[in-house]
C-alpha cells in the first residue's frame, strides 16, 4: 500500500504558479515573460520530470497594486509548490509568505523580478527566495554611469511612481551627484497616463543635456514623443524595458531622428554558451519567437 501511495504521489504533478503581468505598467512584458517559465518547463523539465512528477504551470495576473492577492490564491486555491517572480509588492505581504514557509515549507519562490526586494532578504531556508538579477538600484546607477560617460553635465531624472522604477530613481540620483552631475530635477509621475506633455514641458524649460528615465516602455515612448512635438532633442537614457518592442511600437520612428541620442542600460544571453546552443533550436522553433 505505501509502495502504491508514493507511486501516486509521485505521478500528481507539481503546480508552479507565475506572479504574471497581464495589466498595469508592465503589461507588455506579460506574455512574453510567462513564455519565458513555461518554455523551460515544457521543454527542459516535463521531458524528464523530477521524480516522476511533471509540472503543470498557472498565471495570475497581479497588475500595479494585486501581488498580494495573487499570492494568496496560488498558495490557498491552486496549491503552489512554486511561486514564480515574486515581485514590487513582497514586502506588503511578506508577513504571510513567511508563515507559509514556517508552517509548510513551501513554496519555493524563485524570481526573475526580484530587484525592488532589498538585498538582505531571501536567500535562506526560512525564506527560500532567490533572485535571477539584481537589485534595481544597479540599473539607475547604470544610467547615471552612461550619462556621464557621454559628457552630460546637467540631468533631469523622471521616474513614474512603482516602486522598482522609484528604488532606480533614487539610485540614479545619488549615483549622478557623486559623479559630479548637476540634477536640475526629479520628476515623478504617475504611471500609465495618456499624455505625459505636462512633465515633457518641464523639461523643455529646464533645458538638460540628457533626462535620465525610470518608467515602463509605453510612458517612455510618450515621454519622448512629447518632447519631440515640443521641439526638444535630448540625449535620453532608460531602463532595460526598452529593448521590448513595445518601446519602439509606442514610439514610432518619427522622432528618433529629432533627437541626439536615445538609448538604454542592458543586457544581453549569451550565445557562446554550451546551454544556448543545446535549446537554439528548440527556441527559435516557437511560434512568434524573436
Amino acid at each position: 500500500l505505501s509502495v502504491g501511495v508514493a507511486a501516486q504521489d509521485e505521478a500528481e504533478p507539481v503546480e508552479v504558479c507565475e506572479l504574471a503581468y497581464y495589466t498595469g505598467s508592465f503589461a507588455s512584458y506579460g506574455p512574453s515573460l510567462t513564455n519565458d517559465v513555461r518554455f523551460v518547463i515544457d521543454e527542459v523539465i516535463n521531458v524528464d520530470p523530477p521524480l516522476g512528477r511533471p509540472w503543470a504551470l498557472i498565471s495570475e495576473d497581479i497588475g500595479d497594486d494585486m501581488e498580494g492577492q495573487a499570492a494568496r490564491k496560488c498558495i490557498e486555491q491552486h496549491g503552489a509548490e512554486i511561486i514564480v517572480s515574486i515581485a514590487h509588492q513582497y514586502r506588503n505581504y511578506r508577513d504571510y509568505m513567511l508563515e507559509q514557509w514556517a508552517e509548510n515549507d513551501a513554496p519555493l519562490a524563485p524570481t526573475i523580478h526580484g530587484g525592488a526586494i532589498p538585498g538582505n532578504l531571501g536567500g535562506s531556508v526560512e525564506e527560500p527566495l532567490f533572485r535571477a538579477q539584481g537589485v534595481d538600484d544597479m540599473l539607475g546607477v547604470a544610467g547615471a554611469l552612461y550619462a556621464d560617460s557621454i559628457g552630460a553635465e546637467d540631468v533631469v531624472i523622471f521616474a513614474t511612481e512603482v516602486e522598482g522604477f522609484q528604488l532606480a530613481a533614487n539610485a540614479q540620483e545619488k549615483a549622478a551627484e557623486a559623479l559630479g552631475l548637476n540634477v536640475l530635477e526629479r520628476i515623478d509621475a504617475p504611471p500609465e497616463q495618456a499624455s505625459y506633455r505636462a512633465e515633457a514641458q518641464r523639461i523643455f524649460d529646464l533645458e538638460p543635456d540628457a533626462v535620465l528615465i525610470q518608467a515602463g516602455s509605453v510612458e517612455s515612448a510618450n515621454m519622448i514623443k512629447a518632447a519631440a512635438e515640443a521641439g526638444l532633442a535630448l540625449n535620453w537614457i532608460g531602463e532595460t524595458g526598452w529593448s521590448e518592442a513595445e518601446f519602439i511600437g509606442s514610439l514610432g520612428t518619427d522622432p528618433i531622428p529629432t533627437q541626439e541620442a536615445i538609448g538604454f542600460a542592458a543586457f544581453a544571453p549569451n550565445f557562446d554558451s554550451p546551454g544556448w546552443q543545446f535549446y537554439e533550436e528548440a527556441w527559435n522553433s516557437q511560434e512568434g519567437c524573436t
